[in-house]
């Protein structure tokens, strides 16, 4: 006698014919049966708190007191007459030395709130509002500060010149270290001479090699506008701000009367590398050539801006500099954005994980926030013991611009690179999968890789693995997936050291054909739809709860409320899961290129002795999480037995097994004792319903 209110026949002619119900990948629990949490974050993160609020706020760029702090000779400019002030202009260049920032001294009206000053080579500070050159009169002071990137208010109290008036364009750094940064800053400016010195101290960050540009004019000569012949120094970027030709008549041109003779750049990649050139810039470039030179490297912060590695002579010999980098309150992102939002969001964080295995799927939701800032979300399966490699090895396939190789034996030639990162002794890695976003509006991306114990495969001496990725603007990529519509031919000849893909990289190496030689100019195959889509992925920022950032006081309580985050379904056969083994998950927000690993990692790391939250981790080639307390992966799913669905015992597979779960599942009586959870989501429900209706129907069991 069925005693529940569900009504058996209603219930199978609603259900005949449908599979059990499965996550939505739309970065958020809601609607979905995961079933509980399986692990909560016990650390605040140090990669930025994502909060409510208008992205784009100016901050308080006042009272930054870390960023490049810098002793200069005053020989070297020229012995100036001080008392007459000191000229300078100091703008953020973007990394590949094609965009002025907004972030430029004296400051930019409001038509830049959001928008660089661009191309150099046509820029004009003549014609921009405001004033960009900034007439310093410098304090005399009779102690010397100590150049570590860190300003002591006892020595530069009364020094400030100058407070950034516009948000950056090139990203709000969420990351208060002190090495790496996630955005780049121009804050505010002091100055003051001891002795024979000038000291300067430019607060914010830098990031990503972006470059601090502060030309000076001091003496006689230089350049208002940047003229051909400059020198070649740095790569070139003297020469991608002048003249492109003799007699283009283009080249920046600086504000009337300001004609500088000496440019310092100070660059910074992401894992704290610095670097300090010098160039000068002569009246006639074409007679008599500029003079570049590199001053030296250290890592940020150095406790002293001492410089090594470079060829000073002279003066050039006693520059110290030192980058600090752990500003998170100078001024915000220039996106105006408000949050909380679906796509924006100013620091990263994991706070939970929920996960499933279904229908021949992995569903995972990640919660927490993936900063627009092209941070990374790296995830690491083990799904099979037979293989897959416990300890990144360096010649896995060239994904993301290397990132993986990146994180593996060698540090794809990082200084101070280790053996690669280390996971713990029960856990081999199979396959890789990297999520990532960035730009406003925002750009969405899947990257992904199987991980072979040997190494990937091989055709004699030619590499025949496959780096999959996809991507693009989040409006028409939600959610990014792989889609499966091209795969490079695998075939003997040099060119195939590097095989990509937008499909399933596994399946794609074992179905491409093998072409000896190549078929040109047609080099890409079309794979079978079967292909198409077998991974997915979404990002929700809307979450500005979870943890907090690392500024006291630290609150964790929340991480287990947060219900968006990243979410991903991924294929079990692509991912080569044996079918028996449990499924664990490492993984962890990295940098912008995979070079630096925060303290947000699944399974939650120790807090050390005396401190209040745990460290980044850092450079990951020299991570061993087997040497850390604790498990730093997760287990999605236990082997279970198979599932039996003549749940009513009477030898048959049919629509009366499904009247006995309904019963069962409604409070009736339970005679055979089956387990009425058939689906294995931990609820009992109309699911377990469903689920049996899919596998009397032919479907595979859950």
């Amino acid at each position: 006698m069925i005693r529940c209110s569900i009504n058996a026949a209603a219930v199978l002619a609603t259900l005949a014919g449908s599979a059990f119900a499965q996550p939505t990948i739309d970065g958020s629990l809601a609607g979905d049966s995961y079933g509980g949490i399986l692990w909560v974050q016990n650390q605040p993160t140090t990669f930025g708190n994502n909060i409510g609020g208008v992205s784009g706020t100016p901050g308080d760029p006042a009272n930054v007191t870390t960023g490049v702090e810098m002793r200069i000779p005053l020989a070297l400019l020229g012995n100036p007459n001080i008392g007459a002030g000191l000229e300078l202009t100091a703008f953020v260049i973007r990394d590949n030395n094609r965009h002025i920032s907004n972030q430029v001294t004296g400051g930019l009206d409001s038509s830049y709130a959001t928008t660089r000053v661009g191309d150099p080579r046509v820029a004009n500070f003549g014609t921009i509002a405001d004033t960009q050159t900034l007439t310093v009169f410098p304090s005399t002071r009779t102690s010397a500060p100590v150049i570590n990137g860190a300003i002591d208010e006892a020595d530069w109290a009364g020094t400030r010149v100058w407070v950034q008036n516009r948000g950056t364009t090139e990203g709000d750094n969420t990351n208060n270290g002190g090495t790496s940064a996630t955005g780049t800053e121009l804050d505010n400016l002091y100055a003051m001479i001891v002795g024979t010195d000038l000291y300067l101290f430019f607060g914010g960050n830098i990031n990503n090699y972006n470059k601090l540009a502060i030309f000076f004019d001091t003496q006689a000569g230089g350049q208002n506008r940047l003229l051909f012949g400059n020198s070649g120094h740095s790569f070139g970027l003297l020469q991608s701000l002048s003249e492109a030709t003799a007699g283009a008549g283009n080249g920046l041109t600086f504000e009337p009367s300001f004609e500088p003779e000496q440019l310092f750049l100070v660059t910074c990649g992401n894992g704290g590398d610095l670097h300090i050139d010098n160039i000068t810039i002569p009246t006639d470039p074409v007679a008599t050539p500029g003079v570049g030179t590199y001053v030296g490297n250290n890592t940020c912060p150095s406790a002293t801006g001492a410089l090594a590695g470079g060829t000073p002579a002279g003066e050039l010999a006693n520059v110290l500099v030192s980058l600090n980098n752990s500003n998170t309150a100078g001024v915000g992102s220039s996106s105006g954005a408000a949050t909380p939002s679906r796509d924006i969001a100013v620091g990263s964080e994991i706070d939970g994980l929920y996960g499933k295995v279904e229908g021949g799927k992995l569903y995972l939701l990640v919660t927490g926030n993936l900063e627009n800032n092209f941070n990374k979300l790296d995830l690491f399966l083990d799904v099979n013991p037979a293989d897959g490699q416990n300890q990144l090895r360096g010649d896995n396939v060239n994904i993301d611009f290397q990132g993986l190789n990146r994180m593996g034996n060698g540090g794809n030639g990082a200084p101070n690179a280790g053996l690669g990162l280390k996971f713990d002794s029960d856990f081999f890695a199979d396959y890789f999968v990297g999520i990532t976003n960035g730009n406003d509006p925002v750009d969405i991306y899947i990257n992904a890789c199987a991980l072979r114990a040997d190494g990937p495969l091989l055709n004699s001496g030619f590499m025949a693995d496959y780096a999959a990725s996809h991507g693009g603007e989040k409006s028409t990529n939600d959610p990014v997936s792989l889609t499966a519509t091209y795969a490079e031919y695998q075939f003997f000849d040099s060119e195939g050291t590097v095989l990509s893909t937008d499909g399933p990289p596994r399946l794609m190496a074992d179905w491409v054909p093998l072409q000896t030689p190549p078929t040109f100019p047609e080099i890409n195959v079309v794979p079978d739809a079967q292909f198409a889509n077998l991974h997915r992925a979404s990002v929700d920022n809307n979450n500005i709860l979870g943890v907090s950032g690392t500024v006291l006081p630290i609150d964790v309580s929340g991480a287990a409320a947060v219900t968006t985050g990243i979410e991903l379904v991924l294929d079990l056969t692509e991912l080569g899961w044996d079918g028996v083994s449990p499924i664990k998950v490492a993984g962890f927000i990295n940098g912008q290129a995979h070079d630096f690993i925060s303290n947000q990692v699944l399974g939650g790391l120790p807090t050390p002795s005396g401190s209040d939250f745990a460290p980044d981790l850092g450079e990951p080639s020299l991570v061993d999480f087997g040497l850390v307390e604790g498990n730093q992966y997760v287990v999605i799913a236990q082997a279970a037995p198979p599932c039996d669905p003549d749940v009513n015992q009477d030898g048959n597979v049919d629509q009366d097994d499904v009247s006995y779960l309904i019963n069962v599942v409604g409070g009736g009586n339970n005679d055979t004792g089956i387990d009425p959870d058939f689906n294995r989501d931990g609820n009992v429900d109309q699911d377990d319903v469903a689920a049996l209706i899919n596998v009397v129907a032919g479907g595979d069991c859950p």
